[in-house]
């Protein structure tokens, strides 16, 4: 469940590496919310590997970590 694919399983090769990131942090809580969880807080760990990391990336990864835990209430 990476960024190559929507929350409807739609492939999206077209995406930029941030997109992608976006994209993957939106999947992850979509699963799960789906399994009756309730998001973000429900996350301990976030292991990320990337092929490149360009300064976007990293601010996407940045800004959606921080999002994540900001959740957490």
């Amino acid at each position: 469940m990476g960024g190559f694919h929507d929350s409807k399983g739609n492939e999206r090769p077209d995406l930029t590496d941030a997109a992608q990131i976006d994209q993957a942090f939106k999947n992850i809580d979509t699963a799960l919310r789906h399994a009756g969880g309730t998001g973000w807080s429900q996350v301990y760990r976030v292991n990320s590997y990337h092929i490149s990391l360009d300064d976007e990336a990293i601010e996407v990864m940045v800004r959606l970590s921080v999002e994540g835990s900001e959740d957490e209430g």
